[in-house]
């Protein structure tokens, strides 16, 4: 299998596709693999590499809500000193207060905008816990919200599934191509560096014969 995800079977990539998204939705920061990023992936692999697309859904949507239940419990437990403490060591104070107002003036139907809205996702659960949301009410808001964002980031991952391994084979190519030329170019100018050093030594020892006639 190649590909972006090349040499992975297709079990582990969902599998390690669904923990980062478990882990990022527990709250933990991954900004190396945000979890749209991530999704597109795995919609990728599903083009290209044989991922069955209904397990990588039902795999990627448990994992988030099983993540976001996860940080609305803990927050419930450790409380808006905990969350206003680690809020204020990322500087995330103003998303955790957008998703607040908008989970304390909406409900359910906040969670799932709040889900939805760049930014606020991970804090949405967050604050559900803090402000002691009732599970029922979080679970009705997560679970739509969880169903739109996988299948949409998946979705556009397989649309652009071929179109990324061209572009990716291209731009293998072209690195190729780039580095042969700069190792040449490398070559060349310490050859004509050498031939200008040998140049300018034959000439200095011409002079110093001169003079020493």
């Amino acid at each position: 299998m190649n590909g972006i995800l090349g040499g992975l079977d297709p079990v582990a990539v969902v599998l390690a596709i669904s923990g980062l998204l478990f882990i990022e939705e527990c709250g933990v920061p991954l900004p190396f693999a945000p979890a749209d990023l991530v999704l597109m992936l795995g919609g990728i692999a599903i083009a290209t590499q044989g991922v069955n697309p209904a397990l990588f859904v039902v795999a990627a949507s448990l994992a988030s809500i099983a993540g976001a239940l996860v940080a609305r419990a803990i927050l419930k437990r450790a409380g808006a000193p905990a969350l206003m403490k680690v809020a204020a060591r990322l500087h995330v104070q103003g998303p955790i207060d957008r998703a607040s107002r908008l989970l304390r003036r909406s409900g359910w139907l906040g969670v799932l905008a709040g889900r939805l809205i760049p930014g606020l996702r991970i804090h949405t659960s967050q604050v559900a816990g803090v402000i002691a949301m009732p599970r029922r009410t979080f679970i009705a808001g997560l679970l739509p919200a969880v169903v739109i964002y996988v299948g949409l980031f998946t979705g556009l991952g397989v649309l652009i599934g071929p179109a990324a391994i061209t572009a990716v084979e291209h731009l293998q190519g072209l690195l190729v191509a780039g580095a042969v030329i700069v190792i040449a170019g490398l070559l060349l100018g310490l050859a004509q560096a050498r031939l200008r050093s040998d140049e300018i030594r034959m000439l200095a020892q011409t002079r110093y014969g001169y003079f020493a006639a």
